[in-house]
């Protein structure tokens, strides 16, 4: 029989979907205090909020005649009818909040309006009604105390408590944006744990503008990446890119402000922690466009993500944000018209900033590099005419021969002054080395400086340089280093040229290299490697040797042989259609018995993978047989009637990984100077309670408790790693990581890609041949792990092959059909 539900009963349902969390409780009373215009607010917490949850501003405060129905569902000073929610500009409008948060926990409040000479403390019970109020001293403003937040519902008073320090660093977040955006709001928020002093986690000052807030909670640091956000109007091609029409562009229809992060690499984050959009001054979730701005970010740095803090601006009645409980969600008219905007702006923004290099010297420079004179010194000359662009010449002086190589940037102008020319003559002019040629030693020289790079110097007559006429079809005549002023700087007696040599030993000749002929391309490349591939399967499967003819050859031209071959007529479709049908033919009938559907294929990976993630436990890998090893790279192993291909380097490597990363603590090198980590109070908080797992990684801190936030941690040693530097971004990845996996043990990428390199150079290799109790082994490895699908590298361990009972059914049907 279907009865109504109590009304006791309706609040306390309705009560735990507007609260959902610690973040959501304190976001009600912040934009409760910034609707009653106060510009100092004042958050505190006992216990990140288990205990006690206060917050304090010096707003307009609460008239006694609003006692009564303050805490009751649905009783708003806000709206009076529904046409009023088009208009609406404050935070809350629904009254919902303090009835809900009085179902959740106690609420107190205690306050006294600008028009009282006192203050007024008042408790409500859990249905929202006025318990008891008494006199009290307090200044102008409201103080709204909660006490054992969702103490009501036990299942999620449980969950709030054991995941307290994740619910507090989302509250922090949340908070911030609320800094940001809050010009004239002065803005803190402390915590004290039990039987500690308090500790300031957020500090925003009474700012003028966007870009002070963010030096406050972030640091001067952060803001220096950043650029404002200038809005373009979107080209008829940028339209068409989005699938929208032209005449829809409207730029009236908003204007967003706001600060962005640079696309340089080292501008962005490791991830997208810091992404902050408001609508209206109201902060909101846009994943849309989210996801355009890090999609259009990854166009120019790939490997990171922007901070930027976005104001849209829209007129009202285009948007609403009567969607979710929270108001996080928005909906607007023409989104896809502000999505273009963003993406072209940003197109806009970002290109001249990619196509802008910082030129910090104008020098032009010259090497001269003497092959047989007296003095046999390698030196380095300063060019100090006077140019309007770079260049970089290369003069290769010999006897005779002299060869200028002259590199011009057409559009970079150079500026340098007087005093840098000289600086950097100075400089060069002590740069001298001994060279080893000798023009004596005729049958031998001594190897010299640039044959030691893999250099020969050859004459006319050296059978190689005819080699070298014929290779413009393999890319070798690159190598031959041409003039580019050739009537300037090269003379009529020839040109020493260098080309890439195995022989370090051949004798020192100058030589003039005319321009390699030009000549007709006889065969194409299909052709040529058909031929080739003819000629192997017959060579291979009918033992014939291929007759050869040698076609008459140009003087200079390169020599192509053919084969003469047999066409055998080979029609694949017709064999696939055919096994096609006997595969129909017997699926309707036999059931086959295999889980496992996707082939061995890059295309079908993914598929593999969820395959063996779903059917494959831990416990069955020692249940695998052993079949044998094949192409001595692989394992064959047998599972019930289905056959698996194991990668045995792929697997032993993905062991020794997550081995190192569980077991390994590195070592940590001291930094002459302890270096500042300008951090915020709540990345400082995360990293003090983790300290342990960022000593296993090598790092180590100097804390002053007493010191100013932000100001409190300084970095004392990084990990040591051959080939791996470390620096404040790893710190700042793994407090990340930190932040939504609290006391989990995490390796920041640098140390991740180390022990990658480290575990796969002690693996087992290709090539190597095992024995069945190695092979077992192996297998055996393989369910300790926790991730046995990929290695380190991404390539795939384990494949499955196919089942025997489908073999079987094929047997049966060809043995039918003969």
């Amino acid at each position: 029989m279907i009865k109504q539900i109590s009304r006791k009963h309706i609040h306390q349902i309705c009560s735990g979907q507007v609260i959902l969390n610690l973040a959501a409780a304190v976001k009600e009373l912040v934009e409760n205090s910034i609707d009653a215009g106060a510009n100092q607010i004042d958050v505190r917490l006992k216990e990140y909020g288990a205990d006690l949850v206060e917050v304090i501003d010096n707003g307009t405060g609460i008239h006694p005649d609003d006692f009564e129905a303050l805490a009751l569902m649905h009783h708003t000073s806000k709206l009076k009818e529904f046409d009023d929610l088009i208009g609406v500009e404050t935070f809350g409008f629904r009254g919902e909040a303090l009835s809900s948060l009085c179902g959740l926990c106690n609420v107190t409040i205690t306050t006294r309006h600008k028009s009282q000479s006192n203050g007024t403390k008042i408790e409500y019970d859990h249905s929202g009604k006025l318990k008891s109020k008494s006199a009290c001293a307090r200044q102008q403003g409201t103080t709204v105390t909660l006490q054992g937040l969702f103490s009501t519902l036990p299942v999620r008073h449980k969950e709030f408590v054991r995941n307290i320090k994740r619910e507090f660093n989302k509250m922090v977040n949340l908070l911030q944006s609320y800094a940001i955006i809050s010009v004239g709001l002065r803005l803190t928020c402390n915590n004290q744990r039990e039987k500690n002093k308090r500790i300031t986690v957020l500090s925003c000052q009474s700012n003028k503008s966007l870009k002070e807030n963010i030096i406050d909670i972030y640091g001067p640091k952060q803001v220096s990446t950043l650029i404002p956000f200038v809005t373009h109007a979107p080209s008829e091609s940028d339209c068409e890119n989005m699938g929208i029409d032209p005449k829809l562009i409207d730029m009236s229809f908003f204007s967003i402000t706001g600060l962005i992060s640079r696309c340089d690499h080292s501008s962005g984050r490791t991830g997208s922690d810091r992404q902050f959009f408001f609508i209206n001054k109201r902060p909101c979730d846009l994943v849309k466009a989210s996801r355009i701005i890090n999609e259009t970010y990854h166009m120019y740095n790939r490997h990171q993500y922007p901070f930027f803090a976005l104001d849209i601006s829209l007129q009202k009645g285009t948007v609403d944000v009567n969607v979710t409980p929270d108001k996080r969600q928005i909906l607007m008219q023409n989104e896809k018209v502000l999505l273009t905007v963003i993406k072209a702006s940003l197109i806009r923004m970002y290109d001249p900033i990619a196509s802008t290099y910082n030129v910090s010297r104008g020098i032009t420079t010259a090497a001269s590099v003497p092959t047989q004179s007296n003095d046999d010194e390698l030196e380095i000359i300063s060019d100090t005419s006077n140019k309007t662009e770079c260049q970089t010449k290369v003069e290769c002086i010999g006897s005779n021969n002299t060869m200028n190589i002259s590199s011009e940037a057409p559009s970079t102008s150079c500026s340098q002054t007087a005093t840098e020319d000289k600086d950097f003559q100075k400089i060069l002019s002590n740069f001298k080395r001994k060279s080893t040629f000798s023009a004596s030693n005729k049958s031998g020289p001594k190897q010299s400086t640039l044959a030691s790079f893999g250099w020969r110097k050859i004459s006319s007559g050296d059978p190689s340089l005819k080699q070298i006429k014929k290779v413009e079809s393999q890319n070798i005549a690159g190598d031959i280093v041409k003039s580019t002023k050739s009537n300037d700087s090269v003379d009529d007696a020839g040109v020493i040229a260098e080309i890439p040599s195995t022989s370090y030993l051949s004798p020192v000749k100058k030589i003039k290299i005319e321009s390699a002929p030009s000549y007709k391309v006889v065969e194409t490349m299909e052709s040529l490697s058909q031929e080739t591939e003819e000629k192997e399967n017959l060579e291979q499967y009918h033992d014939i040797d291929p007759i050869e003819t040698e076609d008459k050859q140009e003087e200079d031209g390169p020599s192509l042989k053919t084969t003469n071959s047999t066409m055998l007529e080979f029609d694949m479709d017709k064999i696939r259609k055919i096994r096609n049908n006997k595969v129909n033919e017997n699926a309707g009938n036999i059931n086959l018995g295999s889980s496992f559907h996707a082939t061995i294929a890059p295309e079908n990976s993914a598929a593999a993978e969820d395959e063996l993630r779903k059917e494959i436990s831990k416990e069955m890998f020692q249940k695998m047989e052993i079949v044998g090893q094949f192409n001595l790279g692989f394992i064959i192993a047998k599972l019930n009637e289905d056959l698996f291909i194991i990668d045995q380097h792929a697997s032993d490597e993905k062991f020794n990984y997550e081995y190192l990363q569980l077991n390994t603590n590195l070592k940590g090198q001291q930094l002459i100077q302890p270096k500042p980590l300008f951090l915020t109070p709540t990345e400082e908080d995360v990293l003090m309670d983790n300290i342990s797992i960022f000593e296993k990684n090598g790092f180590s801190f100097s804390i002053d408790p007493d010191a100013q936030p932000t100001k409190r941690i300084k970095m004392t040693a990084v990990p040591y790693g051959r080939g791996c530097i470390f620096n404040e971004e790893d710190v700042q990845e793994m407090i990340m990581m930190l932040t939504d996996m609290p006391g989990v043990m995490c390796r920041p990428t640098t140390v991740s890609r180390m022990f990658a390199t480290r575990s796969c150079r002690r693996s087992i290799m290709v090539g190597t041949a095992l024995n069945n109790y190695q092979m077992k082994k192996i297998l055996k490895h393989m369910g300790e792990i926790e991730h046995p699908w990929n290695c380190p590298h991404g390539r795939p361990t384990m494949r499955h092959l196919f089942n025997l009972n489908i073999a079987t059914v094929t047997l049966k049907s060809d043995d039918s059909e003969s």
